[in-house]
Parts: C-alpha cells; sequence; structure tokens
C-alpha cells in the first residue's frame, strides 16, 4: 500500500504531521483527516524512510501505527530515541497493546487505539505538539537562567562560583592524567582610584577589555573567570610553573599595551600578576597553590604593582612555608 504525501493549500502555516503508518492494514482515513484538521502531513510505510522523514522535514509530530510487538523492537526504539532529543518530535502511538508502552510513558506523549477517530488525533496532537513547544521554552530557560548564575555579567566571563566548579573539575582530570594546574591570581592596579576619577561606567568598559585582552591571549582549553571587583583568576591545565610565568608575563605586557577609551576619556592600566603550579603527584593540596598564587598577587602589588610575582614552596610539599618571588615589569 502506497501512501501519498497530501498538503493542504496552505502549507506554510500548518505544522507538519509525519505519518508512519508501517503495515498493509494501517488506517488510511487518517491522512485526509489530519488534512481537514489544519495539518500538512506526510506518509511514510517503512522505517528506512521514516528516518529519512525525520531528518529531511523535522516533523513536529510522528504518529506510528501500528507499534510491533514486542515494543522494544527497533522500530519503536528508533522513534524513542528522536522523541527524547530537546528539539525532537512529539510521538503519538496507534495500538491495541496500550500496556506495552508503560515503560516508555515518560517519552510516548500519547497513545490511541488503531481505529481511532481522525479528528481526535488531530486534538491529540494539537496538544502534543504545544505541550512539546512549552516544555522545550521551559528547558531553555532554565538553561538560560542556569548559565546567568554562573556567568559574570558584566564581562561574560564565569564567575567565582563557576570558577569554584571548575577548580574541582580540572583538580580530577590532573590527577588522572598526572598531570600539572597552574592557576594566576589577577588585580587590576589603582582600579578603585580609576573609578574615583572617571567613575564606574569606565571602570566597567574596563573590565570588559580585561576580559577581552584574557580570552586573546589564553589558549582554548584555559578557564579565565571574573571573581569579583577587579579581581581575575586563571586556570592553566596540564602547565608547569615555567610556562604559566611566562603567560603570566604576556598577559601583563599586553594589557600595559592596551588603552581604554570610553566616552571620549581613555586611560592606561595595569595589573598585577600571582602564579602557583599544583603537581598532583607531589601529595598537595590545590587549595594551597590557589593561596599561594593569591599570596604572590599580593607580593606583586607591594613591589610596585604591573608585576608578576611567582609562588613556590620548599619541600618537603606537605609544608605550610611558602615563599614567593616578584618579577619586575617589562
Amino acid at each position: 500500500m502506497s501512501h501519498p504525501e497530501l498538503r493542504s493549500p496552505n502549507t506554510m502555516s500548518r505544522p507538519l504531521v509525519l505519518l508512519a503508518l508501517h503495515d498493509l492494514h494501517a488506517p488510511t482515513g487518517l491522512v485526509e483527516g489530519l488534512v481537514a484538521g489544519g495539518f500538512e502531513t506526510l506518509v511514510t510505510s517503512n522505517q528506512a524512510d521514516t528516518w529519512s522523514a525525520c531528518r529531511d522535514r523535522a516533523p513536529l509530530a510522528v504518529v506510528l501505527s501500528p507499534v510491533e510487538r514486542p515494543a522494544e523492537g527497533p522500530e519503536l526504539s528508533s522513534l524513542l530515541e528522536l522523541a527524547e532529543q530537546h528539539s525532537g518530535p512529539a510521538l503519538i502511538v496507534l495500538t491495541q497493546h496500550p500496556e506495552d508502552l508503560d515503560a516508555h510513558a515518560e517519552i510516548v506523549d500519547d497513545f490511541l487505539p488503531t481505529d481511532c477517530d481522525p479528528a481526535l488525533l488531530a486534538r491529540k496532537l494539537r496538544f502534543a505538539i504545544a505541550r512539546r513547544e512549552s516544555l522545550r521554552q521551559l528547558d531553555d530557560k532554565c538553561s538560560q537562567l542556569l548559565q546567568a548564575s554562573l556567568t559574570d555579567f558584566k564581562t561574560g566571563l564565569p564567575n567565582d562560583r563557576q570558577f569554584s566548579d571548575r577548580c574541582r573539575e580540572e583538580c580530577s582530570r590532573a590527577e588522572r592524567a598526572d598531570q600539572p594546574l597552574a592557576v594566576l591570581m589577577i588585580d587590576v592596579d589603582h582600579f578603585g582610584q580609576l573609578n574615583k576619577e572617571f567613575l564606574h561606567d569606565f571602570g566597567d568598559q574596563a573590565l570588559r577589555e580585561i576580559a577581552a585582552v584574557l580570552r586573546s591571549c589564553l589558549r582554548p582549553t584555559d578557564i579565565a573567570a571574573r571573581r569579583g571587583g577587579d579581581e581575575f583568576a586563571v586556570l592553566l591545565p596540564a602547565t608547569p610553573l615555567r610556562e604559566a610565568s611566562e603567560i603570566a608575563q604576556r598577559l601583563r605586557s599586553r594589557v600595559a599595551a592596551h588603552t581604554v577609551e570610553h566616552q571620549g576619556k581613555s586611560c592606561q592600566l595595569s595589573i598585577s600578576v600571582g602564579v602557583a603550579s599544583w603537581d598532583p603527584r607531589d601529595g598537595g593540596r590545590f587549595e594551597n597553590t590557589l593561596k599561594g598564587a593569591d599570596l604572590a598577587m599580593q607580593q606583586a602589588k607591594r613591589q610596585g604593582r604591573d608585576r608578576v610575582g611567582v609562588h613556590s614552596a620548599p619541600m618537603p610539599p606537605t609544608t605550610e612555608a611558602t615563599s614567593a618571588t616578584v618579577s619586575p615589569s617589562e
């Protein structure tokens, strides 16, 4: 039995529904009934054509009739996998054995008997499509809110909360790979004075441009974040102390060479950077490395700013004693 693709005169405004009629005895009156009910209707008669139509046409809903038995076979499983996707179609199954679908109640949108009234199917489809769209919008909104809760709204960088999460992730990865993990702590020099002299709009622009410098200088695997105020932090996976120090100097030089211009005002900026690197094979704690980078940054500020301070821990690595060396600006 072949099923023609039926289209109404105004298909542009009508939702596309795929009728997967995978049986010679599948009801044919559904096609005409759905077209009359306001749907653009596409019909397939086997699993391969159904998958091709879903890929090429992206219908808003799929009606499968009848469902194979057992219901765990590839025909239904392939459509369940498709419907489970974020942008997947609604799935309605026509079956005389609804108990076969109990295990898939979270994915299948609805079921009807194989001899169902086309008008009832059209109503079920409208509800299922609308519900799917509402759930997608809700999911997108939740994703946006989650992203906003992890992002600094002024710079677009990860915020301190996300930085802490990434620290845990990168520590675990460093331990599995037996690789060092470096961290930079960055403070904008004289930022309070800049805000006082040029006002906060200028300060916000300066933060955005420093964030842009960080993005331009770092590798795709590096993680830059704004921790708050005028403080930034950078995670450098698989990076020993010497290489991290070179990256810090490159960042410091790039910021020092950059002029911030905003609403007719301009200003040269500088940053003080603290560097530390953690090697999981040494047995120390990464929290001490974070503290060490912060101490090195503070030491750099005390010794004149626009500098890179490098933190080092004497042997044995478990001791609380630390030291820092400071490299002057180039």
